[in-house]
């Protein structure tokens, strides 16, 4: 059923009731689990593609190369998948978790999610997605919270700026 290595079920179900109503509690606890258990898969494998030739999701698979001249030697350079770009890889896995997050706040709650005041007091939903976040280890809660109320209030979420 749930088995979850970030959070037991006793830990997401004070988290419900300290921040849901009685009416919203047992689904709100069932789609957390939920949403916990295909965050944890998303994270693990954020970077890995499918191999058809395998028949499952692969880390890195070699399929084929070609030969590049480098001054006077010809090398053999093997052509790897999935191909990673330069920089830091967009881990999906952090905005995804953060939307569920603000969908279930909205739908326990009634109220959207906020950022909380200048003074440094966090909002309701910082209170509500703190917890989770720390269990998936994430550093900047705030900065998260941010970009995905500052993404949400855009009419259209796709474009660019």
């Amino acid at each position: 059923m749930y088995a979850s290595k970030l959070m037991s079920r006793r830990q997401l179900l004070e988290i419900v009731r300290s921040h849901f109503s009685r009416s919203n509690r047992l689904q709100a606890l069932l789609r957390l689990q939920r949403l916990i258990s295909e965050v944890e898969y998303l994270k693990t494998h954020h970077a890995f593609g499918y191999s058809y030739s395998k028949r499952k999701m692969v880390a890195k698979e070699k399929v084929g190369g070609y030969w590049a001249r480098q001054g006077k030697q010809h090398r053999w350079k093997e052509l790897t998948f999935p191909k990673r770009r330069r920089g830091r890889p967009a881990e999906a896995w952090r905005r995804v978790l953060i939307s569920f997050l603000g969908f279930e706040f909205y739908r326990g709650t009634g109220n959207p999610p906020t950022r909380g005041a200048t003074n440094g007091s966090p909002s309701a939903f910082q209170c509500f997605a703190a917890p989770i976040l720390s269990a998936f280890r994430i550093q900047d809660r705030e900065g998260l919270v941010r970009e995905y109320i500052k993404e949400r209030r855009k009419q259209n979420p796709y474009q660019l700026n």
